[in-house]
């Protein structure tokens, strides 16, 4: 599971006093293409009813692409969210705020930061931000500046336009992520696939779920072929 919180602030000044919201995605149903149910809190509001991601492809982007799709579903009930046009008269604006993506187990233990993102306030200006993403298994994005200008301000929404701005360079979501199908190659009489041909994140997040002592030949020209069983990395897809 995923738990998404949202604070009104730089990620260094992150408390519970200053949480904005928490947004909740768990399986529905865990394959290669799963289903998400997601629940967001707002503060001073409460739960929002359950939505849903259908058919997203696991380990195929950003885990902030999930995310944003998540927010659209809840705060609009649609894949799209709502395009501004122009900024209000009067707009509300923020001088900073952040999220940070962590995994949960089943048990309701934390795990890891999986991504973090700040937002920031460009120049002073009430309707320009930029907004940088950082993840665990594909580095760092940058925003180039946005405009962001409503006449009452949602920091869930603020957090989704930014990641839209960042990863698809527009305020509404790009196409959603496409499954990768890697070719097989017969070993032995068993299909498998060539780990580094596999995309990322699908490629770390493979290498860390088997445990395999590979980092070192990432770091060389030419790696050295490593053959995964195609079954294996199916298992991957559907339970890792």
């Amino acid at each position: 599971m995923l738990k998404v919180y949202i604070h009104g602030g730089p990620l260094r000044g992150a408390t519970e006093q200053n949480r904005l919201a928490v947004l909740d995605v768990a399986y529905t149903q865990l394959r290669d293409i799963a289903n998400y149910v997601a629940i967001l809190s707002l503060k001073d509001v409460g739960a929002i009813s359950p939505a849903f991601v259908l058919n997203y492809p696991r380990w195929s982007g950003s885990i902030f692409d999930l995310v944003a799709r998540a927010l659209t579903q809840s705060l609009y009930r649609r894949d799209q969210p709502f395009a501004f046009g122009a900024v209000a008269k009067r707009p509300a604006f923020a001088d900073a705020v952040c999220a940070i993506v962590e995994k949960w187990d089943d048990r309701g233990q934390r795990g890891k930061v999986l991504g973090t993102l700040e937002i920031r306030r460009h120049k002073r200006s009430r309707t320009q931000y930029t907004a940088q993403l950082e993840e665990d298994l594909l580095g760092r994005h940058k925003a180039t500046v946005f405009t962001y200008g409503p006449e009452v301000l949602n920091g869930a929404d603020l957090v989704l336009r930014s990641i839209c701005w960042t990863l698809h360079k527009c305020e509404t979501l790009g196409p959603k992520p496409a499954p990768f199908v890697p070719a097989l190659q017969d070993k032995d009489g068993v299909p498998h696939i060539a780990l580094w041909d596999l995309p990322e994140p699908a490629k770390t997040g493979l290498i860390r779920h088997l445990g395999m002592p590979v980092h070192r030949q990432l770091r060389l020209p030419t790696p050295e072929p490593v053959l995964v069983p195609a079954d294996v990395y199916i298992a991957f897809l559907e339970a890792a």
